[in-house]
């Protein structure tokens, strides 16, 4: 059975930018993280 040729109009799925926004929405939360816990060992939350 031959191979029929790629669409060009077809698109693959953006797997490294998704993991590059993975790896950024980890960073942000590991660093509010880190706020938050600094605020609550200076007793500045309520």
């Amino acid at each position: 059975m031959p191979r029929k040729a790629p669409d060009p109009t077809e698109h693959s799925r953006p797997v490294g930018t998704m993991a590059l926004m993975l790896l950024y929405f980890i960073l942000i939360l590991v660093l509010w993280g880190s706020v938050y816990l600094t605020l609550l060992e200076r007793g500045v939350t309520r």
